[in-house]
């Protein structure tokens, strides 16, 4: 058993509101981007809500009731019973050229709808007298076609050449309006608590198109159909013809709409013989019995007149009670279970896509998060093995394999070498790590330029002063060589160790000078390479998703929005 629809629609919007605000609290922490995945995610599940927010507003909405009936029917009669007010004019001329829509309304106005989709909103009095100057010219061309006709009629008798006369006499003179809807927003505490009235012409009239769509578009959101038929004329081509639109409406939709029948000017035939009134029944219940929810027998011209006048016999003589009691079993009654039926089944669907999303979205999440965690681990582990085989590489440069070329170029050699090995570890390192460090698709263009210049290095040279104090001792060593070759032979030998250690001494201080930059220059490298990364890895991640460091926080309301899509029910 369900809920009112009061209870119901706080039922639902407690839950769609309680969605709202952890949706609300993911939005501030996302950074928007083309590919954000939470930004999709987000929207997707945002969408859902206000859709389903939508179709359960619909609770407060009043049903729509639509009312077939062809012209001299008594169909404004009935409406204005039903509204309980003679707010409609009575005519002898059928309305068959626009809509009436009777809402409910604070504030009263009218609203004029045009076949070109403008409309002009007026007050009830002056919207009134426009449509009355509508009618008015329709009238006066009703007239003349009817003039015409009579001068034809003396002179040509024969009947099939004057109904295709009368035909071209319409299409000539009979005014034609270009008003298609009227809206009339009126405070009415009655049968408008519940329905929004549709009064339509049939479809079997000369209606422009604009109308036509508009009817059948009103007729598929209707909640219920009340088909008015004529007492005095039950069998009629015309009332099949209605039959046959309505089952033509009835067959694109889901299912068959509720409808009942009101057959109308009873008063009339009461008039007569008590024998005709139950012909007429047996007529109706033969012909209508398996077409219609319910047939009411009733006048709604007592009806009408009842109510204005007070008069409580004239109403219970004019059977309308039964139709406001039909109208809320077969349309209120049903339509209410059918909507709240709808909403849970449009709530439903709202909880399984939005589920479906979020398992798909925590599923590549973790994946990026377990992605994000080994990123960081290797750049750890890369940049650990690089600094090892660059010291190892470093330490196989030993001081005597280069002392004794003095333009350095055997440990220029090797110091190229060395620049190539690292050069060529390093890139391969950093690409692989940008790599799996970057969670976007599209190549980020600050990449690192990896760039080694060892060989350039001036400790590679020997420099002016250096030369100077090598040739120095070099000079001074041979010519002491020479003189005192014999005499001091002891001092000469003294003199060439002292020539061998400044030398060494030079070229051992370069070789450290050298390892200590080029050890400086990777530990540069290095740094800017974690720098990149680092930055890669988390400006992609969040471009991706949001910052690493707001995840929890944001699984959390995720989670929420799961819990409370779990704990719905439905």
């Amino acid at each position: 058993m369900y809920l009112c629809r009061e209870d119901v629609f706080s039922n639902m919007m407690e839950v769609i509101e309680s969605l709202m605000s952890n949706v609300n609290r993911i939005k501030d922490e996302i950074k928007y981007s083309s590919e954000n995945r939470s930004e999709e995610l987000l929207n997707f599940i945002e969408k859902e809500i206000l859709k389903t927010k939508e179709s359960i507003n619909e609770l407060k909405n009043p049903f729509l009731l639509f009312v077939v009936g062809s012209g001299n029917y008594g169909k404004s009669t009935l409406i204005n019973a039903l509204l309980k007010d003679n707010l409609i004019d009575t005519t002898d001329l059928p309305n068959t050229w626009k809509l009436d829509i009777f809402i409910k309304s604070q504030r009263e106005k009218l609203e004029i709808n045009y076949i070109n989709d403008e409309k002009k909103i007026l007050n009830l009095q002056s919207g009134k007298r426009m449509l009355k100057e509508e009618e008015d010219k329709y009238k006066q061309s009703k007239k003349q076609v009817s003039r015409e006709l009579k001068v034809y009629k003396k002179n040509t008798p024969n009947l099939d050449s004057m109904k295709e006369y009368k035909e071209s006499l319409e299409e000539k003179y009979l005014y034609k309006s270009n008003v298609s809807q009227v809206k009339y927003y009126i405070k009415n505490d009655t049968i408008l608590n519940d329905f929004v009235i549709v009064d339509t012409p049939g479809l079997n009239q000369n209606l422009v198109k604009g109308t036509i769509d508009r009817m059948k578009e009103y007729y598929r959101r209707s909640d219920g159909v009340i088909w008015i038929v004529d007492a005095q004329n039950i069998v009629s081509k015309v009332n099949n013809d209605i039959i046959d639109e309505i089952s033509m409406l009835d067959s694109t939709q889901i299912t068959r709409k509720n409808m009942i029948a009101v057959i109308n000017k009873m008063d009339i035939i009461r008039k007569n013989k008590h024998e005709d009134i139950k012909k007429i029944k047996d007529t109706v219940d033969e012909i209508y019995k398996d077409k219609f929810a319910d047939i009411i027998f009733i006048s709604a011209k007592e009806a009408i007149n009842g109510i204005l006048k007070n008069d409580n016999s004239m109403i219970e003589e004019s059977n309308i009670k039964e139709l406001y009691k039909s109208i809320d079993k077969n349309f209120k009654e049903v339509s209410e279970i059918n909507q709240i039926d709808s909403k849970y089944t449009n709530l439903h669907i709202m909880k399984n896509n939005i589920k479906d999303s979020i398992t798909s979205y925590k599923r590549n999440l973790y994946n990026d998060i377990s992605r994000y965690n080994e990123a960081e681990y290797e750049l750890n582990k890369s940049l650990n093995n690089i600094k090892y085989t660059a010291i190892q590489i470093l330490n196989n440069i030993q001081y005597d394999e280069y002392i004794d070329d003095i333009n350095l170029y055997l440990l220029k050699n090797k110091v190229k070498e060395v620049e190539t090995i690292l050069y060529s570890s390093i890139e391969k390192t950093y690409k692989n790590l940008y790599t799996i460090s970057n969670f976007s698709q599209i190549e980020e263009k600050d990449m690192l330029d990896i760039n080694l210049y060892f060989t350039k290095s001036k400790n590679l040279i020997i420099d002016y002063k250096e030369q100077q104090i090598l040739r120095e001792y070099q000079y001074k060593n041979s010519n002491q060589i020479e003189s005192l070759l014999n005499k001091f032979n002891e001092k000469k030998s003294k003199n060439t160790n002292e020539y061998e250690v400044i030398k060494r001494k030079i070229y051992s201080k370069k070789i450290d000078a050298l390892k200590k930059e080029i050890e400086s220059a990777i530990e540069d490298t290095l740094i800017a390479i974690e720098k990149s990364i680092n930055n890669t890895r988390d400006k992609t991640f969040e471009s991706k998703y949001l910052h690493n460091k707001q995840i929890k926080e944001h699984l959390k309301y995720i989670n929420n929005i799961e819990n409370i899509l779990n704990d719905m029910g439905c």
